[in-house]
This record gives structure tokens, C-alpha cells and sequence, in this order.
């Protein structure tokens, strides 16, 4: 039997409902990232024995000699076949990453309505979905480019002019972090869109930036919630690895590192999309859209937001 409508979701029944998912669907949410993170892991683990600790030593023996203010050491050999490997490297873990919010965003749609779900079903669902996931992260990375772009430039042009005009270009600096800030508050929600409503790149972030339109401040304050507990795990995850001791410039140090940091990111990755899902219905039901309710079933929203709530 379905639940009473939970609606709307505080921020305390955000948390209590996301624990007891977690805690349910612990399983597929872990072995849907496992599926993406993993190979990701292992493939970066091998690049980063193989290329950075040539790359490693030579940073820190650059930065040893600009301390000293002396010449900094003449770059090792296949120094720019090092780098790109790396970085070719580090784009597939953010591929894997994306795929995991989508898989794992909906193991938590499916488990909040009362269904089965498996670890593989969600990773089949997301890369069926490759193509709108990728594609929205590239969009959503383009705007910021974009913005840091135009920000920067017109900001390094107004601080050289000196004088008043030089506060203008500060101002114009803060300014454009802000505007970063905005643009991934209203963006937060793509995995969502994509997967649950089935909408392409384009329109997955159209869906999104109006969901988000009047309830930014509590978006804000969701994603800051998610990046304390975050970070206060990570810190939980590094001490132990903080004993080991791992170099930067052995290759055995640098896979281990990796490794480690791949398991941690594991454990850490179930924490966005069970928080940023549930606040996905909320703010379905605010515009007055037909929405879950724990167990099976729907409710619908308030009808009496819908108009002028979210703009068009």
C-alpha cells in the first residue's frame, strides 16, 4: 500500500527519506557506481604509475627551485605525452561519474516508488541515456567556459586601466564567480531531468534551470549539505590512507593513491543523488506536477504554485 503523501520535503524529511533509501538500495546504489567507477579507476591507476611520477617529480623540484629563485628544471622527456595521456585518462573517470549519477539518480526513483531495482538495470537505463547525459554536462561546461571567458577578460582589461576603473574590474571579477554560481545552482538537477523525464541534452537543462527558478537560496543550501558531508567523509576515508605515507613520484605510491581515492569515491557517491532526487520531486510537486510517494502511487502537486511559480 502506498504511503501518505510525504509532501512538501523539509530538509530534515529530504534527510530521514535519504538514509532509509540508502540504507534499502545501499546495494545497486554501490554496484551501479562499482560498474562505472571501477574500470574508470583501474585504467587511471595504470596512467598515472605509468606517466605521473616523472610529471610529480618534476613539478616539485620546479617549485623547490622558484622557492630558491634559481632556473627551474628542463622538462622530462615526452613531458606533453605524459600530460594529454593523463588527461585523456581523467576524461573517462568524469564520463564514468556522470553515468553513475544517472544510474544511481534512478535506483532512487525506482526504490522511492516501491520497485526493484538492480545495479545492472540502472546501468543499462543510464548508458541508454549516454548520449543526453554527456551531451548536457558539455553544454552545462560550455556556458561556465563561457562565462569565465568573457568575465576574465573584460575583468584583466578594466585592471589595467588602473585607478577607478581597476575597483570596476575587481568588481566585474567577483561578479563573474557569482554568475558561475548561479548557472550551477539552476544546472544542479540535469541528471535528474535526463533520466526520469527522458529529456534530451537541451532539454534536460531547459527543465532543470525552471524547476530550480524561485527556490534557488534552498538548492544552494542542499548542494552546500552534500559537499559538508562530502567532505567531512572524505576526511573520515583519508586518515587511514594519511598513515600510509604513499609518494607521488613511485609508481606503486601513485596507483595505490589512485585506487584508494577511487574506493573512497565509491562509498562517497549515493550522497547528490539520493538528496538531489528527492528535492527533484519537491520542487516537481511545488509546480504542481503528479509526483511519487513512498511504496508506489503518485500524489499531485499544488496546483495553486503552478501559476507564475515557475516561469516559462
Amino acid at each position: 500500500m502506498p504511503s501518505a503523501s510525504p509532501y512538501p520535503l523539509s530538509v530534515g524529511r529530504i534527510s530521514g527519506l535519504g538514509w532509509s533509501l540508502f540504507k534499502f538500495a545501499w546495494r545497486p546504489l554501490l554496484g551501479a557506481a562499482s560498474l562505472f567507477i571501477v574500470p574508470a579507476v583501474i585504467l587511471m591507476a595504470v596512467v598515472a604509475a605509468a606517466f605521473s611520477p616523472s610529471v610529480n617529480a618534476w613539478s616539485d623540484e620546479a617549485q623547490s627551485a622558484y622557492l630558491a629563485g634559481v632556473s627551474p628544471p628542463d622538462l622530462p622527456a615526452e613531458f606533453a605525452l605524459s600530460v594529454a595521456v593523463i588527461f585523456a585518462a581523467s576524461l573517462v573517470t568524469i564520463v564514468a561519474a556522470v553515468l553513475t549519477a544517472g544510474a544511481q539518480a534512478s535506483i532512487v526513483n525506482g526504490v522511492f516508488r516501491g520497485e526493484q531495482v538492480s545495479a545492472g538495470g540502472a546501468a543499462r537505463a543510464a548508458v541508454a541515456r549516454f548520449g543526453s547525459l554527456i551531451g548536457a554536462q558539455i553544454l552545462y561546461f560550455l556556458i561556465v567556459l563561457m562565462i569565465l571567458i568573457v568575465g576574465f577578460v573584460l575583468a584583466a582589461l578594466l585592471v589595467v586601466g588602473g585607478g577607478f576603473v581597476t575597483f570596476l574590474g575587481l568588481i566585474v571579477a567577483v561578479g563573474t564567480f557569482a554568475a558561475v554560481l548561479f548557472v550551477a545552482v539552476r544546472l544542479s538537477l540535469i541528471a535528474q531531468s535526463v533520466m526520469l523525464d527522458g529529456l534530451g541534452a537541451t532539454e534536460g537543462l531547459n527543465r532543470s534551470w525552471r524547476l530550480v527558478a524561485g527556490s534557488g537560496w534552498r538548492v544552494l543550501g542542499y548542494l552546500l549539505l552534500i559537499a559538508v558531508i562530502q567532505f567531512a567523509f572524505g576526511l573520515l576515508f583519508g586518515i587511514p590512507i594519511a598513515f600510509v605515507r604513499l609518494s607521488d613520484v613511485t609508481p606503486e605510491g601513485v596507483a595505490l593513491g589512485t585506487l584508494l581515492d577511487g574506493a573512497a569515491t565509491i562509498l562517497l557517491s549515493p550522497v547528490a543523488p539520493l538528496i538531489l532526487t528527492l528535492l527533484y520531486f519537491d520542487l516537481r510537486w511545488k509546480q504542481g506536477e503528479r509526483v511519487p510517494v513512498p511504496g508506489g502511487g503518485e500524489t499531485g502537486g499544488q496546483p495553486e504554485l503552478a501559476s507564475g511559480y515557475f516561469p516559462r
